[in-house]
């Protein structure tokens, strides 16, 4: 659908199936798809996609690479028992402003750039948004309507040649209004990373971080029409997960 798109690339590479064209899940070395461990930017991701698999989470104005570990997973990552897929957002310009933007039928996607101290600083943010809820007409013959946003942004800055320090950040929020509202159910998905890289010597370094993860699914369901009294206005039922 006109989308550049990470995990829709990653499915074509061999050793990595899926269920079909429209399914963001990845299946490795025989494993499920919830035994990925997917980072972005060393943030832990539950959710990868957006649109029911249709668009994942990843928006490519910001990714800079990615790495897949289909097997011989190195130990820093702890244990998974299919996949690794470490996804690495670039960083912004230190000496220019640029803006890059693009529009399909899935979403609306802007990016800049720009430096905050020239040489030394510089911060980069993208942000996407569904395009289905911004027009007013029917999605399906059963008007489901699905929308979604997404928030990507890093800020880098060189103390001198021996220190570096990273702040990344993703927040993403999806929501499934369906007919009359008898079920809605909205799920959202943050990471922040603050990372300091510290060069001792030209063999030794380290990098020090502090990561928070945050994911959140909320499914509520309210009486169909006409069944309100027989409940005795009775509230929504509502199950949430953090």
């Amino acid at each position: 659908l006109g989308e550049a798109d990470v995990i829709k690339t990653l499915q074509a590479q061999t050793g990595i199936k899926t269920m079909g064209d429209g399914s963001s899940g990845l299946f490795i070395r025989g494993g499920n798809i919830d035994q990925n461990l997917v980072l972005y930017d060393e943030g832990l991701l539950y959710n990868v996609s957006h649109l029911f698999g249709l668009v994942s989470v990843f928006n490519p104005e910001i990714v800079k690479n990615v790495d897949v570990y289909k097997g011989a997973i190195p130990a820093r990552f702890g244990g998974r028992l299919s996949s690794v897929v470490d996804v690495h957002m670039r960083e912004g310009s230190l000496h220019e402003t640029t803006l890059s933007g693009s529009a399909s039928i899935l979403g609306l996607s802007l990016a800049a750039s720009s430096p905050i101290v020239k040489g030394k600083s510089s911060a980069l943010i993208a942000v996407r948004r569904s395009f289905f809820d911004l027009l007013d007409f029917d999605q399906s013959t059963e008007s489901v309507s699905p929308k979604y946003y997404d928030i990507n942004a890093k800020m880098s800055f060189r103390g001198n040649e021996k220190n570096r320090i990273f702040i990344s950040l993703y927040h993403g929020d999806d929501k499934i209004i369906f007919p009359d509202e008898v079920l809605n159910n909205k799920w959202r998905n943050t990471t922040l990373t603050a990372r300091w890289n510290h060069l001792f010597s030209n063999k030794i370094f380290a990098n020090t971080s502090i990561i928070y993860n945050g994911y959140e699914n909320k499914l509520t369901v309210r009486p169909l029409p006409g069944l309100e009294d027989e409940i005795d206005g009775s509230p929504p039922l509502t199950s949430r997960i953090t």
